[in-house]
């Protein structure tokens, strides 16, 4: 969001989320809610918690 001048990602994030229940739809009515190109709302679309895995591999060996 940040990488295409969206106004304080972080706390629109923060303002969905904060003591609500957010399912699929409510976090797909977010996404199609920004102000992006449609291809990065449809990459963003099929992220899953399950699929994130950041640099956790990557600090587990190297521990």
């Amino acid at each position: 969001m940040r990488r295409y001048g969206v106004e304080n990602p972080y706390e629109q994030l923060k303002a969905l989320t904060r003591g609500n229940r957010v399912d699929a739809a409510g976090m797909a009515a977010f996404v199609q809610g920004l102000e992006l190109p449609e291809d990065v709302k449809a990459g963003m679309l099929t992220w899953t918690p399950g699929g994130y895995t950041g640099l956790a591999a990557k600090l587990a060996r190297e521990i």
